[in-house]
């Protein structure tokens, strides 16, 4: 009896001790990574290409490395966690749900009637083969939701007066944002017309017609006079930052608070005098500043914050 009991507490002993021993590997991949600097410079081209994709940046126009490895160090210092968290959604397998819409009513109610979001149909017309293959338009599909933009399909055999109606003669993709910045605004429906039906030319499309929408300043005497107004929005979130357009994740965020929260870009590429940065705390790039009522929080100043991994989903 005593020999069961001995053999029954060594159990729980060596299970005790496993136990730590995989919350200390969790912790050092998590923890200990998560604040260690990476040098882009060692990294892969494919390896850039992730990171660029995690932090919802488009790669389209830059087919060399030495291009693609100077958008990340633009785009924020490059941590191992984040590193570590791209890499792991890359190689993750599982699908990512997306709508099939039955018709009209369906479509009105999920995309024309909803101003919180960001949308990306893709039309088959009937007796049509779609835009974008399968294996592609999953591939998109897994691209896009990371950042909160929902997909879908409209197959015209479901609903054939509706898309004529619509005047969708041929397969495409349509995607839906809100026109103004007001949370009563109209959804506006934008059709592709690029040529090249590649995951990453379609990405950049959508980001830069989100991008659109937000307020973009390009001169230090524009921050000035946006930084000293007050107007109709009690809360403001600024993204100063050494690059041409905002992350997609910042153009997703700004549709999902239409009419609550004004967002704004700071494009400080071609900045010579950046002295009033330093006057409102920003000492470097990329850098978020959240107004409020009740005080202003900077993110960003710290070496080497973690800025587009896990933690910035939408």
């Amino acid at each position: 009896m005593w020999l069961r009991l001995f053999f029954l507490l060594l159990y729980f002993l060596v299970l005790f001790v496993l136990a730590r021993v995989f919350e200390a590997v969790v912790w050092y991949e998590t923890g200990f990574l998560a604040t260690q600097l990476v040098d882009p410079v060692t990294l892969s081209f494919k390896k850039l290409k992730t990171i660029l994709e995690g932090r919802g940046l488009g790669y389209s126009g830059l087919p060399d490395k030495k291009d693609v490895r100077e958008l990340v160090e633009k785009s924020g210092d490059l941590m191992e966690g984040e590193l570590y968290s791209a890499l792991k959604e890359e190689e993750a397998s599982e699908s990512v749900s997306s709508t099939n819409f039955s018709g009209e009513m369906h479509f009105y109610e999920l995309v024309e009637d909803t101003k919180d979001g960001i949308w990306l149909v893709q039309v088959i017309a009937n007796d049509r083969s779609p835009l974008v293959g399968k294996v592609h338009w999953e591939k998109m599909v897994k691209k896009v939701s990371r950042f909160g933009i929902r997909t879908g399909t409209f197959n015209c055999s479901s609903d054939p007066r509706y898309c004529k109606r619509r005047g969708w003669v041929r397969s495409t993709l349509i995607m839906s944002v809100p026109q103004t910045s007001t949370s009563k605004g109209k959804v506006m429906l934008k059709e592709y017309s690029g040529r090249r039906i590649e995951v990453e030319h379609i990405f950049k499309w959508i980001t830069a017609h989100a991008a659109s929408r937000i307020k973009t300043i390009y001169n230090s005497e524009h921050l000035k006079e946006e930084w000293n107004k007050s107007d109709q929005y009690r809360v403001k979130i600024y993204l100063f930052a050494n690059l041409d357009q905002p992350p997609a994740f910042f153009s997703a965020l700004s549709v999902k608070f239409t009419g609550r929260v004004e967002f704004i870009f700071v494009n400080v590429e071609n900045w010579d005098n950046k002295s009033y940065m330093a006057e409102i705390g920003i000492y470097k790039t990329p850098s978020y500043v959240l107004r409020t009522p009740e005080g202003i929080y900077r993110y960003g100043n710290n070496t080497g914050p973690f800025f587009y991994g896990q933690s910035q989903k939408v």
